[in-house]
């Protein structure tokens, strides 16, 4: 459910009449706003700059947000996985959201219908990955031993801080989901 080794930013901008010209000027833009949206800015006030400096105009009602979630899709290996798992272990969603982007994924459907046990938000925390702060406050949520914890995610750079405070840690491939989550599911059970 995420952008990263897809098309979708492009498609979006595509979508939205962003000129070809225009783009790299507002991937810099979107790229300074990106981590403060991450602990709770609005998302309002990057259109507000892009409108302001880049002479770009978007509807008066566009949410980016919600742009962003309809154009995500459900991960059906991971979400199966999910659900098996739940029967054997804690699970915890340690997640960089936008304000509000996690419940428009909820409401979607796009997660796995499990009860997490632990959700840390970063537009809720004030603190986002890669923050050392953020991997000790889920030890802290979860009141677990550091190397009993396995972090999933899909950059080696959110996977550092955590395989520093001692956890097991595993990359995640997006753009191949029925191979990585094999390659998830055997590293699981093989470790148990």
């Amino acid at each position: 459910m995420d952008y990263s080794k897809t098309n979708k930013w492009n498609e979006m901008l595509a979508d939205l009449g962003i000129p070809e010209e225009i783009k790299p000027k507002l991937n810099l833009l979107f790229d300074e706003h990106e981590n403060k949206i991450c602990v709770g800015e609005d998302i309002n006030i990057f259109i507000q700059e892009a409108r302001q400096k880049l002479g770009l105009s978007f509807q008066s009602n566009y949410d980016m947000t919600r742009d962003f979630v309809n154009r995500f899709e459900v991960n059906k290996p991971i979400s199966k996985l999910i659900r098996k798992l739940k029967k054997d272990f804690m699970l915890g969603l340690l997640t960089n959201q936008y304000p509000g982007m996690l419940s428009m994924i909820i409401e979607k459907g796009l997660m796995p219908k499990v009860d997490w046990d632990v959700i840390i938000d970063s537009s809720l925390e004030k603190i986002r990955k890669p923050d050392p702060e953020i991997y000790l406050l889920a030890e802290n949520k979860v009141k677990a031993d550091p190397k009993s914890i396995l972090f999933v995610d899909n950059k080696q750079s959110l996977l550092e801080p955590a395989r520093k405070r001692g956890w097991q840690v595993f990359e995640y491939d997006p753009s191949n989901p029925e191979i990585s989550t094999t390659r998830l599911q055997r590293f699981i059970y093989n470790q148990k």
